[in-house]
């Protein structure tokens, strides 16, 4: 496995508040976890808006101090066009960004039983690909974190 591969693996600690967020045209949800995948903050919505993108800002510093997380990492699935003002946002920001391909989260719903959110599908891949050894991963999830830089 390459190096790039390992920091990929490794983005999510113990330290990282992991936010899965399900892009929509006007309405995100978003929801706030920790590295083992327990929820720290329930599904809330993101106005697709300069607004709503500083309130979701501010949620995460404030999650992040509560929680003493010093890293944090976003997921999404992109959808259309929806996604690009949030990642610009983002980057500005220096907030780092995890494109997961539709295929793999689709995936992630099917193989579990409930009816699972989209972002709840984000959060599951991230904190599987952090959790697995470096050769399970690989066959287990099949799946590249794209990082927008």
């Amino acid at each position: 496995m390459d190096f790039k591969q390992n920091q990929k693996i490794n983005q999510v600690t113990e330290k990282t508040l992991v936010v899965g967020i399900d892009i929509a045209k006007r309405k995100h949800f978003a929801c706030f976890v920790d590295d083992r995948g327990r929820v720290l903050q329930k599904s809330f919505s993101v106005l697709q808006s300069s607004d709503g993108f500083d309130r979701f800002y501010q949620r995460i510093l404030t999650a992040m101090k509560e929680n003493e997380k010093t890293e944090v990492i976003v997921g999404i699935e992109p959808t259309v066009h929806y996604w690009l003002n949030l990642a610009y946002f983002l980057e500005e920001r220096g907030i780092p960004l995890a494109m997961i391909n539709p295929m793999h989260v689709k995936r992630t719903k099917e193989e579990d039983s409930s009816q699972l959110k989209a972002w709840q599908g984000i959060i599951d891949i991230l904190i599987k690909k952090q959790r697995s050894s470096a050769a399970d991963s690989i066959k287990k999830t099949m799946f590249i974190l794209v990082s927008i830089e």
